[in-house]
């Protein structure tokens, strides 16, 4: 039941509760690599939300695939995911590269006819002034507003 709580139900990652709790024992030492996923409100508007449901299972499943052992993904919420990094900055941005481009050449057309996924992508790293959390939101956004489909590093 514990395990339970600590996992979001769709796609088997850690929530936000698994976020936290690493975040707070790992201090300044990770990076932060934020994922959203580029207009998925018109997946879902367009294919159904069982395909969206589907898009974000295969999108776990990537970001399992793609970070190493120490890394730590998790759902953030609704489209968002995070991955939380340590090795240093050269890692994060490592795995940010690597989730974004299997992102773009997995096949969608498997899960619904016409079906492309994109991902924006912020890296973030702690500094004295920001949290590595703070810079990667702040990336995310830097790379949602260059037009999306990007991976952007604070």
């Amino acid at each position: 039941m514990g395990q339970a709580a600590l996992l979001d139900p769709l796609t088997g990652l850690g929530n936000r509760h698994v976020m936290t709790s690493t975040v707070d024992r790992a201090g300044d030492e990770q990076s932060v690599v934020f994922v959203d996923i580029d207009d998925f409100k018109q997946v879902n508007d367009r294919y159904s939300h069982a395909v969206g449901d589907e898009v974000l299972r295969r999108i776990a499943v990537i970001l399992r695939t793609h970070c190493r052992a120490d890394d730590v993904p998790v759902r953030y919420g609704g489209d968002e995911f995070v991955i939380l990094v340590f090795g240093g900055e050269v890692a994060a941005e490592g795995v940010a590269a690597r989730l974004h481009d299997a992102v773009r050449t997995a096949p969608w057309w498997q899960v619904a006819r016409g079906l492309k996924v994109t991902v924006s992508v912020g890296v973030g790293h702690a500094t004295a002034a920001h949290g590595a959390m703070a810079a990667a939101d702040n990336a995310l956004h830097v790379a949602k507003n260059a037009g999306r489909d990007r991976v952007v590093m604070v």
